[in-house]
C-alpha cells in the first residue's frame, strides 16, 4: 500500500478538500492533513499515477522513495602502536 505525500504549489488549481475527494476516489484515505500538505494512503498502486493526473499543480511523491546519502561522521578511534 504506497503511501503518498501530496503538497499543494502556488498554482494549484484544486483546493485541499478536491484534492481529499479525488484521493477517496481512487481508494485511499488521509492519515494526516494540514493547510497545504496530506498524508495518505493508497490501496492500489495504479491509484498513485490516477491521482498525480487528476491534480496539476500539486506536488505527489511516494513516501521514503528518495534516500539522500549521509557521510559517517562519528569519530573513529584508531588502537595506539
Amino acid at each position: 500500500m504506497p503511501r503518498l505525500i501530496l503538497r499543494r504549489s502556488g498554482s494549484a488549481a484544486a483546493s485541499p478538500a478536491d484534492a481529499a475527494a479525488v484521493v477517496a476516489e481512487h481508494f485511499g484515505n488521509i492519515l494526516d492533513r494540514t493547510d497545504d500538505t496530506m498524508l495518505a494512503d493508497v490501496d492500489q498502486p495504479a491509484g498513485v499515477e490516477a491521482i498525480k493526473a487528476k491534480l496539476p499543480g500539486w506536488i505527489v511523491s511516494e513516501q521514503g522513495t528518495s534516500k539522500i546519502p549521509v557521510p559517517d561522521a562519528r569519530l573513529k578511534i584508531r588502537p595506539e602502536r
